[in-house]
């Protein structure tokens, strides 16, 4: 992308942002080739090929869980704008969790980037300016005070939604929902939720309109939920599922179960795991 159309996409969300919400998905771009790529635990890079956007990826330094981070490489690739990594126009936390966003990776790159927009909590934006980073381009979405907020711009909206972190309302840390419309693609990224059916329910999503759905592996551990995937058939019936969110130390055998406990799940759970919609 040319800095200037950067700086143009910039300015539109700007103007967005201060905006109301969008009056519908009519504003999306015409449909095209999205490329869903893992970056982190449960960090993706989503690119059209024109614009893309960045969730839950400011993964950089070891975790004191089992979790993946963010590769050397990749890191150093977000940081230099390389390939669609120089498309990102807007960038997600879903909670402050370390896992999900680390204050000094964040301010890392967000100073690398100029301009670009991180939206999260509260909680994680205050993580982020405890360090020295109350300057930036920085943006709290609380839907849980205001449902379905929705940002859009230069062909790409994010609706965001609240979707509690444990298995009630008032649960700590607060987690953010997102979804993603780009190049008529729609890809749900829901944080570190429960299988809960009245937190999906009250998406008020229609059933079948979501073409990928990114989960965390402890939706798929019928052990603990074993309604977790027909719950989901029913409140959104999302056309794909990915696993994300897993462990490290069990992912390989995990992966070798899983055409079995959860038929048509694939696996973005790796960095470098890659689905191309079409």
């Amino acid at each position: 992308m040319s800095q200037s159309l950067r700086s143009l996409l910039l300015a539109m969300l700007a103007v967005s942002f201060l905006a109301p919400a969008f009056a519908g998905e009519n504003q999306a771009a015409d449909e095209g080739i999205v490329t869903i790529t893992a970056v982190a635990n449960e960090g993706f890079l989503i690119s059209d090929g024109n614009r893309a956007v960045l969730i839950d990826a400011f993964v950089r330094d070891p975790l004191p869980w089992q979790y993946h981070t963010t590769p050397a490489a990749t890191w150093a690739a977000m940081l230099a704008g390389e390939g669609d990594f120089g498309k990102v126009i807007a960038a997600v936390a879903s909670h402050e969790h370390v896992d999900h966003i680390q204050p000094a990776a964040a301010i890392e790159w967000l100073s690398a980037n100029e301009g670009t927009p991180l939206f999260a909590t509260p909680g994680a934006i205050a993580a982020i300016e405890e360090q020295g980073g109350s300057g930036l381009p920085l943006f709290d979405i609380e839907p849980w005070q205001t449902p379905k907020r929705d940002r859009s711009w230069g062909g790409l909206s994010l609706r965001f939604f609240y979707l509690p972190h444990g298995d009630n309302e008032d649960a700590t840390p607060r987690n953010l929902g997102t979804l993603i419309t780009i190049a008529g693609k729609r890809i749900l990224h829901i944080g570190d939720t429960q299988p809960i059916e009245a937190f999906f329910a009250n998406l008020d999503i229609p059933p079948g309109e979501i073409d990928l759905l990114l989960v965390p592996q402890w939706f798929l551990l019928k052990q603990h939920f074993p309604d977790a995937l027909p719950m989901l058939e029913r409140t959104i019936a999302p056309k794909q599922i990915a696993l994300t969110h897993a462990r490290t130390d069990s992912l390989q055998g995990f992966l070798q179960i899983l055409p079995q406990i959860a038929p048509g799940v694939i696996s973005l759970a790796e960095p470098g795991d890659t689905l191309v919609l079409d």
